[in-house]
């Protein structure tokens, strides 16, 4: 800032010398006196006099112009670094205005994002069974061991009535659907619209996708996992591989080992998808190295 006013007061500077310099040559010329050979002695400006009324007045003209054009250009450059400092302050307000704008939208984003996930909890709180032989209640998270126990008592009973793994996988989902969805619409579409939120947001990162994920159960994933592969669950897949839903999921429960493959890898994220064959194989080698 103090560099700009040093700049701003050059041109004021410039033409104030200038005008000095003009008046004190004005004063030095004409207090000079010049004598001649006869030894009589007379001032310039007393010659200047005896000129014609006209010469006199354009010799003050022409110093007034000369004096004029310089305060001309200096208001000029005056105006123009004036223009120059309102367009940089115009621009660091634009770029604070931003600034502003893009912190008032993150802390929107963050806002929303956590009621979001506030209401989400409340969704899995408000989801209740009951078994109608025991009369038994489920409340809350608790319900997708009991959804995830019925998709695989259904396809253990499609695959013992001989239909292939496939159409087994195909008929228990749909059938398990049929009996559930009024539980789970809400909560399946609630859950889906998150992740269209992140999606669509500029301002959302890894942290806010792994925030979300760690408010999934076990067991919610392996109920996710299979709506995935249902018809009505495509649209879900999309944000599954884009989030890598399913980097948590405990892929050594799905009912398949092979199911692991159905869907995209980008879904497991850094997921080590063990299988039974992987635990025993660990509870062996730990057996070994303590005989």
């Amino acid at each position: 800032m103090k560099l700009r006013g040093i700049i701003t007061f050059l041109p004021i500077l410039f033409a104030g010398i200038c005008t000095i310099s003009v008046g004190g040559f004005i004063w030095i010329y004409f207090g000079t006196v010049v004598c001649d050979a006869e030894n009589k002695c007379i001032s310039n400006w007393s010659e200047f006099l005896k000129l014609e009324p006209n010469n006199v007045g354009d010799t003050f003209a022409g110093l007034a112009g000369l004096l004029a054009f310089v305060w001309l250009v200096s208001a000029v450059i005056l105006q123009h670094l004036d223009i120059q400092q309102q367009r940089s302050e115009m621009k660091e307000q634009s770029k604070a205005t931003r600034a502003m704008a893009e912190s008032m939208k993150a802390q929107i984003f963050e806002t929303t994002f956590f009621e979001l996930l506030s209401m989400h909890s409340q969704i899995v709180q408000s989801i209740t069974l009951q078994n109608s032989e025991t009369g038994m209640r489920t409340e809350g998270r608790d319900c997708f061991r009991v959804f995830y126990t019925r998709i695989t008592k259904t396809y253990r009973s499609k695959i013992e009535k001989g239909h292939t793994k496939k159409d087994s996988l195909d008929m228990a989902y749909r059938d398990f659907w049929k009996d559930n969805q009024l539980k789970l619409g809400h909560y399946f579409r609630f859950l889906y619209n998150i992740f269209k939120y992140l999606d669509e947001n500029d301002k959302v990162s890894t942290h806010h996708s792994k925030l979300l994920r760690s408010q999934l159960s076990n067991q919610e994933l392996l109920v996710l996992f299979y709506n995935c592969l249902s018809i009505d669950g495509q649209p879900f897949k999309e944000y599954a591989e884009k989030f890598e839903l399913f980097d948590n999921l405990p892929t050594v429960r799905l009912l398949e080992k092979e199911h692991v493959t159905l869907l995209n890898k980008r879904s497991f994220g850094n997921n080590p998808m063990r299988t039974y064959s992987d635990l025993r194989h660990n509870i062996n080698k730990g057996k070994e190295a303590n005989p």
